[in-house]
């Protein structure tokens, strides 16, 4: 089992009361937690091994602009908590954004981005 789907796994135990999506849809809700490859998605890092990072997006209504930004923070720390238990490292979680070409303005997402580490294999 990937270490991806593990996290996904979590997630979607933890976020029953959001809708979740473990690949990006083609609308999003509010609220709701989706998960997608990060940018970049495979990096080199040190001695050989690879880093391989995935966006958690936390999707919020922002019609009350407060509220919107309460519960954004309290999904990412949620989405902290799970990621880290499942074996990912959650490096950060951007300030509020609209979708590039989004029409529907009444909803921000924030980006919680998460990294896995491969160590290569010795031959």
């Amino acid at each position: 089992m990937s270490n991806i789907t593990v996290v996904a796994g979590a997630l979607t135990t933890e976020f029953s009361d959001v809708a979740f999506a473990a690949a990006l849809p083609t609308t999003f809700t509010a609220p709701s937690v989706v998960v997608a490859p990060g940018d970049p998605f495979l990096t080199p890092s040190t001695f050989g091994s690879v880093t391989e990072t995935w966006d958690v997006l936390v999707v919020v209504s922002f019609i009350d602009k407060a509220a919107g930004l309460i519960q954004m923070r309290d999904l990412s720390l949620r989405v902290r908590e799970v990621v880290s238990k499942a074996g990912a490292t959650w490096r950060q979680a951007s300030g509020p954004r609209i979708r590039d070409g989004e029409a529907n303005k009444d909803f921000v997402m924030s980006v919680n981005q998460i990294t896995f580490d491969h160590i290569p294999q010795e031959a």
